[in-house]
């Protein structure tokens, strides 16, 4: 959630050694403070990553980049970023702004390079009914480090396996796994949403600690009811909620997708480590691993299309209401408000301890 400086700026900012340490020191009282007012229309006042505090805590898209002309340009460069990325994330900033900061060197280095892609919104295949068999897609590189192998010259029969984008996010996402007990997978995940989210919708300003607190609370990460969250992002066996049939406090929803997510030809469940309903994946389905599928129980997938979700509304999320309006539109229980907010929070501070 919402810090209190523009992304540029704390880009630019962060590349001044001097002036990281000026913020550093006025880091405590910086994250505690807000102006939300009385009926928590304002906005927070706190560092990167942070939520609005409040006394009741709770889009534009761009035109698909080319993978192919993308990821053969200059793949030394983005080895470079990783560097810079990684000396910048070990820095003593002292205030919850690192982790985004971390995210915008790193795409500010590799954006030329073509080493991050923005997915395309439409056109991927639905992915078919998964299964405990070892996906084909290439898992994250050993080497820490934004690159990605190039494509093939010439087409094949069969699509060429390729690294995730998310997997970009690899050395920021083993440094900061142990301090939140997140998966290093999952929060490339949810780096990766942010970032593109911070580049097709910029004035959503929805940051990672939200997504991550919302795949917290909804599956463990991927790990809820015995699934295991794989290098390749996959949550198996397959993550699916309770049968919405109107009992047990569920909502009444028929069937809608034909049983092709969610097994059940009678009644809707929600599906996979962010569980969406079917039709509101069908609505909202975004490819962000190039893998020419949209699967709900991928999280790369889930992820970004739970950004993009929370986005939809146009709103900017570092106002106190509009925060709590998407949050509550993903699942309206006050309860459930609580839990993001102080998940997220936790998730904040303790990334930067």
């Amino acid at each position: 959630m919402r810090d209190g400086e523009d992304i540029t700026e704390a880009a630019a900012r962060a590349t001044t050694p001097a002036a990281d340490d000026a913020a550093g020191a006025q880091d405590a009282e910086t994250v505690a403070a807000t102006a939300a007012d009385a009926d928590g229309d304002a906005t927070a006042a706190s560092g990167y990553g942070a939520l609005p505090k409040t006394e009741v805590p709770p889009g534009e898209a761009a035109a698909p980049v080319s993978v192919g002309a993308a990821m053969v340009r200059l793949r030394s460069a983005a080895m470079d970023a990783g560097r810079v990325v990684w000396r910048q994330s070990r820095r003593p900033v002292g205030r919850l702004t690192t982790t985004g900061v971390t995210i915008v060197i790193l795409i500010a280095a590799t954006g030329a390079s073509g080493a991050l892609l923005i997915p395309a919104l439409a056109g991927a295949k639905p992915a078919p009914a998964p299964t405990a068999s070892v996906s084909s897609q290439a898992s994250a590189s050993a080497e820490p480090s934004p690159t990605f192998a190039p494509p093939t010259s010439s087409p094949t029969a069969a699509p060429t396996p390729v690294a995730r984008p998310a997997a970009a996010f690899h050395r920021w996402a083993e440094a900061t796994s142990p301090k939140v007990s997140v998966p290093v997978t999952a929060l490339e995940a949810y780096a990766y949403a942010e970032w593109v989210v911070t580049s097709t919708r910029p004035s959503c300003k929805l940051r990672w600690t939200t997504l991550a607190a919302i795949g917290k609370i909804e599956s463990d990460h991927g790990r809820a009811k015995g699934a295991k969250l794989g290098d390749d992002a996959k949550a198996l066996p397959p993550i699916l909620g309770p049968a919405l049939d109107g009992t047990k406090n569920t909502k009444k929803i028929t069937d809608t997708d034909a049983g092709t997510l969610d097994f059940d030809k009678k009644w809707d469940h929600a599906v996979g480590p962010m569980q969406f309903i079917p039709a509101t994946w069908v609505t909202y389905a975004v490819d962000a691993d190039n893998d020419q599928l949209t699967d709900p129980h991928d999280l790369d997938d889930s992820a970004l299309t739970a950004a993009y979700y929370l986005c939809a509304p146009g709103k900017d999320l570092t106002v106190v209401a509009n925060w709590k309006s998407v949050v509550l539109s993903y699942n309206n229980v006050g309860v459930y408000l609580q839990k993001v907010y102080d998940t997220a929070q936790a998730y904040g501070r303790s990334s930067q301890s």
